[in-house]
C-alpha cells in the first residue's frame, strides 16, 4: 500500500534500511510513488501563458498576455477558453469603436 510510504515520520534523521522479512517493492508501485513525491515537491508551478492581439486598419490596437488562470485538461481545452477569452475582448472594443467612430465596425475572422 503506498498509505505506508507518504505517512509522515515522526522523528527527525531517519535511515533507511533493508529488511530481511519483507518482500520486494513492486516496482510500479515505487515508480509512482517516486513520481509523486517529485509532483509534490516542485514549489515552481508552471502554467501556459495565453495571449491576443486586435488590430484595427493593420495596426495593433490592444494586446493581452497573462498566465493562464484555469487548469485545462487538454490543450484543445486551454486554446478554446483562450478564444473565447479573445473573442470576448474583440466584441468589446468593437462596440467602442461603434460608439467613438459612429459607425459599424467589420470583425474580421482572423483569429489564427
Amino acid at each position: 500500500s503506498v498509505g505506508r510510504y507518504t505517512t509522515p515520520a515522526t522523528q527527525d534523521n531517519l535511515d533507511v534500511e533493508q529488511s530481511d522479512g519483507e518482500d520486494e517493492c513492486d516496482e510500479s508501485e515505487y515508480r509512482s510513488l517516486v513520481g509523486k513525491l517529485l509532483y509534490a515537491a516542485n514549489t515552481v508551478r508552471s502554467r501556459s501563458r495565453t495571449g491576443s492581439i486586435i488590430c484595427y486598419g493593420g495596426s495593433p490596437i490592444g494586446w493581452k498576455s497573462k498566465l493562464q488562470t484555469m487548469v485545462s485538461l487538454s490543450t484543445v481545452n486551454a486554446e478554446l477558453l483562450a478564444l473565447c477569452y479573445t473573442v470576448a475582448e474583440s466584441v468589446w472594443v468593437v462596440n467602442l469603436l461603434d460608439a467613438i467612430l459612429k459607425t459599424k465596425v467589420a470583425l474580421e475572422k482572423s483569429f489564427f
